[in-house]
């Protein structure tokens, strides 16, 4: 399956996450607004910093990023230019609603479904703020 990429998508391997994120999937599903498909997460950022700063904070839980577009299990895909991360698959489409848009989709490369994952994971709980995760 493939997952939508919104402005700068932080992507991470669900594999990862069910190993390194307490409480796995579902944990870190309830804890971010994010989607998903069977095999990837998707967090998305409206600036770089956000989500840099997001990145080395799951770092420092034992997350590997990306280096030169090798291996790793967190990737950055930018909506309008993809992705140079090798493990992953990107395509920049247009579609017609009332008028053309493109929508960008990424993929666990080698997965032949390459359809929408819908599953979202929302959390508008204002407390989320004062979450130890987001504090410098």
């Amino acid at each position: 399956m493939a997952i939508t990429i919104h402005f700068l998508t932080v992507v991470i391997r669900i594999d990862s996450i069910e190993k390194k994120y307490p409480g796995g999937i579902n944990a870190f599903m309830k804890r971010f607004t994010s989607w998903r498909d069977y095999h990837l997460v998707g967090v998305g950022f409206m600036s770089l910093w956000e989500a840099e700063d997001f990145i080395y904070k799951l770092i420092k839980m034992g997350f590997s990023n990306i280096f030169n577009g090798e291996s790793g299990e967190i990737a950055i895909v930018e909506q309008l230019s993809g992705s140079p991360c090798k493990w992953l698959e990107t395509n920049i489409e247009e579609v017609f609603l009332k008028k053309v848009a493109k929508v960008t989709t990424c993929w666990l490369k080698g997965c032949d479904d390459k359809d929408l994952g819908i599953s979202l994971g929302k959390n508008y709980d204002p407390s989320l703020w004062e979450d130890d995760f987001f504090k410098a």
